[in-house]
């Protein structure tokens, strides 16, 4: 399959916001001053309380304000590089990691930056799709924070004709991913593409190339899983289930994120 037309720009995440998450996590017993984040991140302080604001609209729970400094209430299950590289040391995926908060397609973008040399192994993960895709055209519903949508670039020294074992591949590692954090989720993989639970869909993976007559460029393999989901759209609530309808509890997109990663490495 080939790409199809580029992605519109889409505004990547501020580093800064996942240092100031890791640092927090680094100091949680105790209260850190707006001087000290500030000189670790390189900023002012003023912009430090900026930072903090807009961490915060997007969901996540920090005590404390510029006079005695801040604090975080709970860990946040968001897909940020500070918190999936360390988790991912050692793999072809722990190095080149991409966030964004809202974009239109992680495929699109990863195909664009495939086509302008980003390296093997570099990851775009969104935490919402405004065009997330499937297979056939079809849409794939991205609810905000909700499931997991990645995309990875990959340079295989493969015949395009062969490509298609990727797909297959990513599938196994999904199954994997999911069975290491919980290994009473029976996990059926609908080939080509489909990952099914009660013969509900919960991932979808979408796999796009770019190659020449014996060879391939590069690969984008796109995975889009229904992760703390409690409601679908009215015209998927037959066919569509995420890992938390399955299983009856919430899951860290985080863990899950870095296990599959992992499993993809080892696949």
């Amino acid at each position: 399959m080939r790409a199809g037309a580029p992605a519109p720009t889409a505004q990547k995440t501020d580093l800064r916001l996942g240092r100031i998450v890791r640092l927090l996590m680094d100091n949680a017993t105790v209260v850190v001053s707006g001087t000290k984040i500030a000189d670790e991140i390189g900023t002012t302080r003023s912009e430090v309380w900026r930072l903090v604001q807009q961490l915060r609209t997007l969901g996540v729970e920090i005590s404390g304000h510029p006079a005695t400094g801040y604090g975080l209430t709970c860990v946040p299950d968001l897909l940020l590089p500070d918190m999936l590289a360390p988790l991912t040391k050692g793999t072809i995926f722990g190095q080149h990691i991409h966030h964004y908060y809202k974009i239109g397609s992680t495929n699109s973008a990863a195909m664009e930056a495939a086509s302008t040399g980003a390296p093997q192994g570099s990851v775009f993960l969104t935490e919402q799709q405004t065009a997330g895709r499937g297979r056939s055209a079809n849409q794939w519903h991205s609810a905000q924070s909700l499931g997991i949508y990645c995309s990875v670039v990959l340079r295989p020294q493969l015949p395009p004709s062969e490509a298609l074992i990727l797909s297959l591949g990513a599938g196994l590692a999904v199954q994997a991913a999911v069975q290491s954090i919980d290994d009473r989720v029976d996990v059926d993989l609908k080939w080509p593409n489909d990952l099914l639970i009660d013969g509900r869909k919960f991932c979808g993976i979408l796999t796009e190339m770019n190659a020449e007559a014996t060879r391939v460029r590069y690969i984008v393999v796109g995975i889009g899983i229904n992760v703390n989901q409690v409601t679908f759209p009215a015209e998927l609530q037959e066919t569509a289930i995420s890992l938390r309808l399955a299983t009856g509890t919430e899951w860290s997109r985080v863990e899950l994120c870095a296990a599959l990663l992992k499993s993809l490495d080892k696949e």
